[in-house]
């Protein structure tokens, strides 16, 4: 039992791996940092087992870093990106019981979750300062909406493109009219990105006003509504 372990780090590791989650978390009880970026290679990994009994007292409680995007090629043409295997039922099991220490999450590639418009978390709001989800149905308006309004207003850093997937999916309808002056408190965005997005004007105005006070970077390369 590994009591005193706090970061297990597995980035662009092995090729189509078995992940022996329950495992780890039963002998690695104190985790605090995972970082499972490009692990397994193009064909991913895959959480083999099943959740024991005592589940409840068996799961992380401690996770603040929980990275599983997915591997990442430089083609002559580009960038392709590698095939995730995780879904929303995995990521809980990851997550169960870490949802109020959680601070960085990236999922970036993880195209088979949810777009999390209908999670309600046992504790809300959550503290999650880093949220990086390019390709994922939370590049989305209602799942931006939802993640910013309820989900994690205290969110700092949402990248919801990044260099090998571009925000095709994100409109003016993710800001406007939600986050429009006076409709509700200031919110803790300081950087986001939205690189090949949908966006015009119209959301500019928005992220540019009071309820984006902290805003210092934004990223819209590529947006080709703007004029």
């Amino acid at each position: 039992k590994c009591a005193n372990l706090k970061i297990l780090d597995f980035t662009n590791c092995g090729e189509d791996v078995r992940f022996p989650l329950y495992e780890l978390q039963r002998y690695c009880p104190h985790v605090e940092e995972l970082r499972l970026n490009y692990f397994g290679g193009d064909p991913g990994w895959t959480i083999v087992g099943h959740a024991p009994v005592d589940f409840e007292d068996t799961c992380w409680r401690k996770l603040r870093v929980c990275e599983v995007a997915v591997a990442m090629e430089t083609t002559s043409v580009g960038y392709r990106l590698g095939r995730s295997n995780i879904n929303d039922a995995g990521l809980i099991s990851i997550l169960y019981g870490s949802v109020e220490t959680l601070e960085v999450l990236d999922v970036t590639g993880c195209s088979n979750l949810g777009n999390w418009s209908s999670v309600v978390w046992d504790t809300l709001p959550t503290n999650l300062i880093e949220l990086r989800c390019a390709r994922t149905p939370l590049a989305s308006d209602e799942a931006v909406r939802h993640v910013l309004a309820h989900l994690c207003p205290s969110l700092q850093h949402l990248e919801l493109s990044c260099v090998a997937a571009a925000a095709t999916h994100v409109t003016d309808d993710a800001f406007t009219p939600h986050f429009a002056p006076g409709s509700g408190p200031p919110l803790a965005l300081q950087t986001l990105r939205l690189a090949g997005s949908a966006v015009s004007e119209r959301a500019l105005r928005v992220l540019c006003d009071a309820r984006f006070p902290h805003l210092r970077a934004i990223d819209l390369s590529a947006c080709r509504a703007l004029s």
